[in-house]
């Protein structure tokens, strides 16, 4: 890696081959040619500058969830990105954004179901500005603090306020774009604030999962000034309910079937868990040391030491056998980091 480079990252404390299993909340990864953490939106915009300034490779990581990291690890800057700063802004003169909802995966899951939990929320509108590297759970419990709602549907899901936009994750019926308002972004260098038209919003998934020249650095949402009791409340259920989601997984794998194919075979759920489970019959089935979990086949596990070949080789097999069996393509969730094309022929 370029001296020059290296010098001028030195106020970030860069570490040298760190391990980044550690990162990922699969517990699954190589090392990290160089790693650094940024603890602001202004930190992480000024060292993406830099990289491009040196033509230095980097990858961003937000909380490490939904993503399988090559064992070889990923060359180049990762950049760890992690940080506090939320605010809440003058929401006066706002104009509602337009909302256009996702096509599928909105139907309750077999193994637990939210359905009962939903209400109209009905506050005054209130618009919050968030730091892409905020974690999602902090972010819960300071609004909440501060007597804004909207985000308890997504209890219980790790990650960062950047990582739900980049995904567009969901909770039971609700997505991260049904309250998204603007954002700013650094598009091939060029900082820019952006609107719900440009993330090209569908069901886990954002233009940025496929243009990485594209990074998030602040996300303003509009929330609700609505009832924090209640909102509180169905945080607290959500995550009794989803306790029966295995720890050490990147989350589910893949995403729900469309309605029509669930339709088609007359399945009582789109989760292709349900599917891996009671189709394949290949909960509990292991490879190395993963395991496709024994408690949500949709989720695979981690039981110590686990290699993203072995990963990589039994997301192959469920593929393979779901296409034998139905003639379905499972189109994967997660983002994987790091691999040759050679190793992702029979993935994607």
């Amino acid at each position: 890696m370029n001296s020059d480079f290296l010098s001028k990252i030195q106020k970030f404390q860069p570490k040298f081959e760190e391990k980044l299993a550690k990162y990922t909340t699969w517990q699954i990864g190589g090392p990290a040619e160089v790693l650094v953490e940024t603890k602001s939106s202004s930190e992480l915009e000024e060292i993406i500058l830099t990289c491009r300034q040196f033509g230095q490779q980097y990858t961003v990581l937000g909380g490490g969830s939904n993503v399988l990291i090559a064992d070889s690890g990923l060359r180049g800057l990762v950049i760890i990105n992690r940080s506090t700063k939320i605010e809440v802004l003058d929401s006066q003169n706002f104009k509602q954004m337009i909302i256009i909802p996702p096509v599928y995966g909105q139907a309750a899951q077999e193994y637990y179901t939210f359905s009962d939990l939903d209400y109209e929320e009905n506050g005054d509108p209130v618009l919050v500005k968030f730091d892409s590297g905020v974690n999602l759970p902090y972010s819960i419990g300071w609004l909440h603090k501060n007597n804004i709602t909207g985000l308890q549907w997504f209890a219980g899901i790790p990650g960062t306020i950047g990582g739900a936009l980049f995904n567009n994750i969901h909770g039971g019926t609700h997505h991260f774009s049904d309250y998204f308002y603007s954002a700013t972004v650094l598009e091939d260098g060029q900082k820019k604030e952006v609107d719900f038209i440009y993330f090209e919003f569908g069901y886990d998934q954002s233009i940025i999962r496929h243009k990485r020249n594209i990074i998030i650095l602040d996300v303003t949402l509009q929330l609700q000034r609505g009832n924090v009791q209640k909102a509180k409340e169905v945080y607290r259920e959500w995550n009794n309910r989803k306790k029966i989601q295995p720890k050490n997984t990147c989350g589910c794998l893949f995403k729900n079937i469309p309605p029509e194919v669930q339709k088609k075979y007359n399945f009582p759920t789109p989760s292709t868990g349900y599917i891996i489970d009671k189709v394949l019959g290949w909960k509990g089935k292991t490879l190395g040391n993963l395991q496709i979990s024994n408690w949500h086949a949709a989720f695979m596990e981690n039981l110590g030491g686990g290699r993203a070949s072995d990963a990589l080789e039994l997301i192959s097999q469920i593929k393979q056998e779901v296409k034998k069996k139905l003639d379905i393509d499972l189109e994967l969730e997660i983002s994987l980091l790091g691999f040759d094309q050679k190793d992702l022929v029979k993935i994607l």
